[in-house]
């Protein structure tokens, strides 16, 4: 099943722009939807295409790694191999899962330069060095990441395309929801619930049941496990520890890494290949700590204050419930039914963060101790907006205090372009900070 996705305009802006002077390589996690994607991308914007998944073929794989009779013979064999034929400038071929054949991959700057057809790389861990070390990386390429399905998304595979177009409006008017806040909150909740991977969305879709999502997630979280014991070459034990890890860690109140949980004298400076390594993989966001509102902020995050959120909040759900079954889990069941708490405040910040990186934000948390050292104040999000910022507060209920937020716009006021408070309250502004529902992180 094809799903509507965003990231299709982002490949016909390349198409009309970089065609013929650059490959795409279209980067993202495992069961993404990469492929599903590339192979719309094909049919509907070119007269023919071709899928080689160097994954699974093992004839295509040894066209490129021998690379016999150049580039013609190359060419020539692969359209025999798949039956379909080249048209010069209307000819997408894909290279699917590019990863598993280097050779290919190195190969793009000659392809390329021939100026016949274009090229589409897809794959899952590319940029791990053990995929790219033995090989020129091409310069012809244009990198694009691709998420799990965003809430709209998620609507329009429900054949909903009114509910986000209305959360725009009603936030650019600072029109409280009414009696449509419960509706919209309900429809969130079964995001939170199914999450955005498109298998899951599909399973769901078929009957309305969580528990076929979660069988679908359960698979995925597998397959995770599996490419962190056969990439993660030495700190595989590192990696699949933090990353079963997550959910707790984000139900501790700071919700940062405790690297010495992990065993005694275990400090950022061990962890942080493994960091990065997940961080590569596209399985989890990461979330460094910013001290100060500086236009120049880059020199101010301390990356071994991070917090770690899973890309896709369905699948934190599917990992904090572990082996158990999730009709009798009554974690998974309250937020099911619509009884989302400040037990679940992981969920919500996971969400936002999910939200706020599907936008192309780069995001950071906000952390500084006061003058006289008696107290902390901590923003959950801050997102730089050319020379301002946005802060962005997750609360678990309307009447959480906001002492952070004024702290910050008192000390920053004009570094600082809106304050907002993501939770259970309709849409409002007092005092210049701006109240919306946990949904609305999609608009942000």
């Amino acid at each position: 099943m094809f799903f509507k996705r965003k990231i299709m305009d982002e490949l016909v802006a390349w198409k009309n722009k970089y065609s013929g002077s650059s490959a795409l390589l279209l980067e993202g996690a495992r069961r993404i939807g990469k492929t599903t994607v590339a192979e719309e991308f094909g049919r509907k914007y070119y007269k023919t295409y071709l899928v080689i998944n160097f994954a699974m073929d093992t004839e295509a794989r040894k066209l490129f790694e021998e690379r016999t009779g150049g580039l013609d013979s190359i060419l020539n064999a692969t359209s025999t191999l798949y039956g379909v034929k080249l048209y010069p400038r209307e000819t997408l071929i894909v290279f699917d899962e590019v990863q598993s054949c280097p050779a290919a991959r190195e190969m793009i700057k000659a392809l390329v330069a021939d100026g016949r057809f274009d090229y589409l790389e897809t794959g899952s861990l590319i940029s791990i060095r053990k995929n790219v070390k033995d090989i020129v990386i091409p310069s012809e390429e244009v990198k694009l990441t691709m998420r799990p399905m965003d809430f709209e998304e998620f609507c329009w595979a429900r054949g909903d395309e009114t509910t986000v177009p209305f959360m725009r409006q009603a936030l650019e008017n600072l029109q409280p929801l009414g009696a449509l806040f419960r509706t919209i909150m309900l429809r969130f909740r079964d995001y939170l619930v199914v999450g955005g991977m498109p298998q899951a969305v599909e399973a769901y879709l078929k009957d309305s049941m969580y528990v076929d999502s979660e069988y679908a997630k359960r698979n995925i979280i597998s397959l995770y496990r599996e490419d962190i014991a056969k990439f993660a070459e030495g700190y595989a034990g590192k990696a699949r520890a933090l990353f079963d890890a997550i959910p707790a860690m984000l139900s501790h109140h700071d919700k940062k890494i405790v690297f010495s949980s992990f065993g005694s004298g275990m400090r950022y400076a061990r962890f942080a290949e493994t960091l990065y390594w997940l961080s590569d993989s596209k399985t989890v966001d990461l979330v460094s700590r910013q001290e100060n509102l500086d236009p120049l902020d880059g020199f101010f995050l301390d990356e071994s204050k991070t917090k770690c959120y899973m890309a896709d909040t369905g699948l934190l759900l599917t990992l904090a419930l572990g082996d158990e079954d999730a009709l009798t889990n009554d974690f998974y069941r309250s937020i099911a039914l619509g009884k989302l708490s400040g037990n679940e405040g992981m969920i919500m910040e996971n969400i936002v963060c999910q939200c706020l990186k599907g936008n192309h934000k780069d995001v950071s948390f906000l952390e500084k101790k006061a003058d006289d050292r008696a107290r902390k104040y901590e923003v959950d999000f801050v997102v730089k907006q050319r020379d301002k910022y946005d802060l962005i507060e997750v609360k678990s209920s309307s009447a959480s205090k906001i002492t952070s937020l004024k702290y910050y716009k008192e000390k920053y006021g004009k570094r600082i372009n809106k304050m907002y408070v993501l939770g259970m309250s309709d849409v409002s502004a007092k005092d210049g900070i701006i109240f919306l529902p946990l949904p609305f992180a999609t608009c942000i």
